[in-house]
């Protein structure tokens, strides 16, 4: 059952469809019967977030596994997180309705660096810590991975967790630590860092210390704890064959029209057509995102 709050937010913006969930292909489990809670934060729209294959992998890789649990997240738009802000509302995943807080771990993908403010939107819309130094064992861990990765120093210091290549060779290593901590119990997070450090292609900013040159530019990064590799390699993937593509598609539903229909126009299930340009738009739902198919009558 949705929050009061949560309906009451959907009820004033302009595609609640983006903040429902529920799309075929969804995979929901009992959270009281997983050992692992893992949120993928998209920090971008919901439209972006769906058309991206990275995160259709790794919610399969990682909810093949019975006792963990992948959810999906995204950046709100404006209105709705102008309505998020006023009713409190905490930033929560597509499946459960749960807050970020609710997770051991919070993942963002950074695909390109004009999404690195949404992320810090992100996780105030969560009411969790920016930076990594303020957070401790009662905060997931904040990790982040795709190709921004690998030039990760300007938004090092939000991040506990820094992943270096592909996500399938290292994600399913940190589940599998973070799992092993939770049960052995009373782990604290720098013991866990150290471990999921061990794991190749895995950048832990905490236990480097960076020095800059004059002019902005990195002089040297040293690391200040011991064990710890003084050199990252990117993790790669030597044989595709590995790893089978997802085969089980979140299914994006939501519609979109053209705003140019919206004089003089009839809607008819998703079909919108325009009288007076005799246009006929039809908006359908694809496993790699959304899209207007539109065909011109003559």
């Amino acid at each position: 059952m949705f929050d009061p709050k949560l309906k009451e937010a959907l009820s004033r913006v302009q595609k609640p469809g983006r903040y429902t969930g529920g799309e075929p292909g969804s995979v929901y489990k009992n959270k009281d019967e997983v050992d692992v809670r893992f949120a993928f934060c998209f920090p971008d729209t919901y439209e972006v977030g769906m058309s991206f294959l990275g995160e259709k992998i790794l919610y399969e890789l990682l909810n093949s596994h019975k006792n963990w649990w992948c959810e999906r997240a995204f950046m709100p738009w404006l209105d709705m997180k102008a309505e998020m802000e006023r009713l409190g509302l905490p930033l929560y995943t597509m499946e459960s309705k749960d807050p970020l807080t609710d997770f051991d771990a919070v993942g963002f993908t950074l695909q390109y660096e004009l999404s690195y403010t949404n992320i810090l939107a992100m996780l105030e819309l969560a009411g969790i810590p920016f930076y990594s130094k303020d957070r401790d064992e009662r905060w997931p861990l904040i990790v982040a991975g795709g190709p921004c990765a690998c030039n990760s120093e300007p938004i090092a210091d939000f991040f506990d967790v820094i992943q270096l290549g592909e996500g399938e060779n290292q994600l399913p290593g940190i589940c599998a630590e973070i799992e092993k901590a939770k049960k052995e119990g009373g782990v604290s997070k720098k013991e866990l860092l150290r471990r999921i450090a061990k794991i190749p292609g895995v950048y832990i900013p905490a236990f480097y210390d960076v020095e800059y040159c004059e002019d902005g530019r990195v002089k040297s990064i040293t690391p200040n704890e011991p064990g710890i590799p003084a050199v990252v390699t990117k993790a790669i993937i030597k044989d595709l064959n590995e790893f089978a593509p997802p085969t089980n598609f979140v299914v994006c539903l939501l519609y979109t029209s053209d705003a140019a229909d919206e004089e003089d126009s009839g809607d008819l299930g998703g079909r919108r057509i325009n009288k007076k340009k005799k246009n006929t738009h039809l908006t359908l739902p694809t496993s790699a995102g959304c899209c207007t198919a539109s065909r011109t009558d003559t």
